[in-house]
């Protein structure tokens, strides 16, 4: 990789988080031990995040009107730690209105947020593997609640959501393994086909990584008892079914 971007030593600056082992291994995992290929990927994406790193400051800088839009309807965030110390990542899908946030701003609008939101993701997922004393080479830990997912919404998202995936080196976001498994809860039965048209839009390794379950009691204690071997409950939010007394 050193030699692909003509360096003799590891860069001083942001870069570096790209070369080191436990980040290296899950880009040659992505491509199943092909080196060559592994390499291509590493190159695009550390030249793919330089650009996102403008687009961050450029989210920054939008008017705070803006800002509270997206707040406002875009319903995720960090909530409680899994058992390595790494952030656990909530979604209210059914809060959540992508289409109309493109309407109401534009696509471009929308990729400096999305650009925003990654590398700060990405920086406090590392930031957590120092604290803790280990690199998280697998990521996240994602809940996902559908309740109140209106399908109309949810398609627009979708057409959002492949317009983004194209964007990106080779149409895979350029972090690969960033989510480690995503738990889908209160799932409707219309949800099946929503999912149908979501995984085409993920890796196979990744599609793999989701686990589903429906509303009612029987499916959240099935829900609960999965997720215990990732998460103490008692780090969710009441919200999405755990013991946290910290508002979400």
């Amino acid at each position: 990789v050193l030699s692909a971007l003509q360096l003799e030593a590891l860069p001083p600056d942001w870069r570096k988080s790209f070369l080191m082992r436990y980040r290296l291994v899950t880009y040659l995992r992505a491509d199943r031990g092909d080196v060559k290929k592994a390499t291509a990927r590493v190159v695009a994406c550390i030249d793919f995040c330089g650009e996102m790193w403008t687009k961050a400051f450029a989210w920054e800088a939008q008017p705070e009107a803006l800002k509270n839009l997206y707040d406002e309807h875009m319903a995720w965030g960090a909530h409680g730690f899994d058992r390595r110390g790494c952030s656990v990542f909530c979604y209210r899908l059914g809060n959540v209105d992508v289409g109309g946030l493109v309407r109401e701003s534009s696509f471009e609008t929308y990729l400096l947020w999305d650009a925003y939101c990654t590398v700060t993701t990405y920086d406090m997922y590392t930031s957590e593997g120092e604290r803790a004393g280990h690199a998280f080479t697998l990521g996240k830990v994602m809940i996902f609640d559908l309740s109140g997912v209106q399908v109309p919404r949810a398609m627009r998202g979708f057409r959002v959501a492949g317009r983004l995936t194209k964007t990106y080196p080779g149409a895979e976001h350029p972090f690969p393994e960033m989510m480690r498994t995503t738990f889908v809860i209160n799932m409707p039965w219309v949800a099946q086909s929503l999912w149908d048209l979501a995984k085409k839009l993920l890796p196979a390794r990744d599609a793999a990584r989701f686990r589903m379950f429906g509303s009612g009691k029987a499916a959240h204690k099935k829900f609960l008892a999965a997720v215990s071997e990732y998460v103490d409950p008692e780090q969710l939010p009441a919200l999405f079914g755990g013991g946290s007394a910290e508002p979400w």
